[in-house]
């Protein structure tokens, strides 16, 4: 019979896989996604690691996820927000560091904007 401990992995590693299936990634990506190893991922979903409730949250969180606790047990459902599926496609197209290159060259963009409003303002 099965300890509370490993009911409670056994639910974590279902709906972690489950999140990791929708978005199509495999385990190594979801891992570096959560900053994890790639072997600590497979154990998370082979319910032979228990997270906490902020960790579970967190690995949900990256997987484009959010956490519903209720009295079924867990269950996640796809982060609310918009985006445009086309141009994150294209996004992901490019690898991490031309990325993260676009992103700084917009917000130094953001700040080229903010301070020219300000000045313009007189302040």
């Amino acid at each position: 019979m099965a300890t509370p401990d490993e009911h409670r992995a056994a639910g974590q590693a279902a709906v972690v896989h489950a999140a990791r299936a929708r978005q199509e990634i495999t385990v190594e990506q979801a891992a570096i996604r959560s900053g994890r190893s790639a072997s600590e991922f497979a154990a998370i979903e082979g319910g032979r690691l228990e997270l906490d409730a902020d960790e579970l949250r967190d690995v949900l969180l990256v997987l484009g996820e959010e956490l519903i606790a209720g009295a079924g047990g867990l269950s996640t459902r796809p982060l609310q927000g918009t985006h445009d599926p086309e141009q994150l496609a294209q996004m992901l197209e490019h690898p991490p560091n031309w990325r993260l290159a676009h992103a700084l060259d917009w917000n130094e963009f953001a700040g080229d904007l903010y301070r020219a409003g300000r000045a313009a303002r007189g302040d």
